[in-house]
């Protein structure tokens, strides 16, 4: 700032890049694609849903990164991935993800959201069959009750076992 009480960088380096705002201070315009660091992104839209908000406030799941002067934002989707498997002495598998998890819908529906393969005794390929059981969401794991008569013990993920 300077003794007028304006910012020289707007007026002088960033001229015709930001406004001075009536306190003085420099204002930077969400979403015209150029950050100058006061908005947490700017990716060269004032759309909510691609990563970087209409407040240029960096969304929920999502990064954001590049953004300089000169250069937007690209924000990227924080996808989960599932981190384990694990079957337990009911034949009841428990999945593990990277981070808590929420269901879009507020269900999942077993074999059209979700489906779990495992090998046989036979060494075929079958589908399982499960109930989801209720706990509290979010969560990093997911509780599923089966209706498997084959025991199927121990842990198990990607590999020859079950497929998720």
């Amino acid at each position: 700032m300077t003794e007028k009480n304006r910012c020289e960088l707007c007026e002088t380096f960033w001229k015709d890049e930001m406004i001075v705002g009536s306190s003085g201070a420099c204002i930077e315009t969400c979403g015209d694609g150029k950050s100058y660091g006061k908005h947490m992104c700017d990716d060269g839209n004032t759309k909510s849903g691609d990563g970087c908000s209409n407040k240029c406030i960096v969304e929920k799941d999502y990064t954001c990164s590049g953004g300089y002067p000169y250069s937007k934002d690209n924000c990227s989707y924080i996808s989960t991935e599932i981190i384990g498997v694990d079957i337990n002495k009911y034949n009841d598998v428990i999945i593990k993800f990277t981070r808590p998890v929420y269901f879009r819908n507020g269900t999942l529906l077993p074999n059209k959201d979700l489906s779990i393969t495992y090998r046989n005794h036979l060494g075929g390929q079958s589908i399982l069959n499960f109930e989801i059981l209720n706990y509290p969401l979010p969560s990093r794991y997911l509780f599923l009750k089966t209706n498997l008569y084959e025991d199927i013990r121990g842990g198990i993920f990607k590999d020859t076992m079950i497929t998720v």
